[in-house]
């Protein structure tokens, strides 16, 4: 059976292959799931944008999907390397639209939310445990836990969060004027994770 991306013709074209370029970063990544013709089951695929140019690319089925390192591997046997961003763009969403076009692609659905979840959950322990490495600098810690929180969604709007990154931006604090805001960013990172964990 023909690989769906050698048939991409008019607009959109397959990528190099897997042997010139086995790994791609995507950044404004979604996973998007499909009924292919000819296949008993549903393909899922990764649409989002490559390259500096930021061109839309639709990739193989996927096989597998490692959390933890942010890597989804396809039937072509590329690595696809999934950024920090989701959501789409007008690029990837018209590049998408062609390729079930082409491939005969029917009942699309989105599924991205459940990997960005589980990402987004990853990424924000890892920020906590650097955080709490008692090796790392105090500016380090607070700023990972900060970052953590980003990694989390949209939290309330904080006064001692909004305090230290003014002062931060002014000058650079001393590890004593930075030590009072760890406990407070790292109880804040750590409340928002379990709320997200609950979800």
């Amino acid at each position: 059976m023909q690989d769906p991306q050698d048939r991409v013709t008019g607009g959109v074209w397959p990528l190099a292959s897997p042997e010139i370029e086995p790994e791609v970063y995507v950044q404004d990544w979604e996973i998007h799931e499909v009924q292919l013709p000819g296949r008993a089951g549903r393909t899922r695929h990764v649409v989002g944008l490559v390259g500096w140019h930021r061109e839309g690319v639709v990739s193989s089925a996927i096989t597998a999907i490692d959390i933890a390192t942010y890597k989804a591997t396809t039937e072509s046997g590329r690595v696809h390397i999934l950024g920090t961003r989701t959501g789409g763009n007008l690029d990837s969403e018209y590049v998408w639209t062609r390729w079930r076009h082409i491939n005969g692609a029917i009942d699309a659905e989105n599924v991205t939310l459940p990997y960005r979840h589980m990402m987004e959950i990853h990424r924000a322990r890892a920020c906590i445990a650097d955080a709490e490495r008692p090796e790392n600098s105090i500016a380090t810690r607070v700023d990972a836990a900060i970052l953590a929180m980003g990694f989390l969604g949209p939290s309330p709007h904080d006064p001692v969060i909004a305090e230290y990154l003014r002062k931060k931006y002014q000058r650079p604090l001393s590890d004593d004027e930075t030590a009072p805001y760890l406990a407070h960013t790292l109880s804040l990172a750590k409340t928002l994770l379990s709320t997200k964990e609950q979800q």
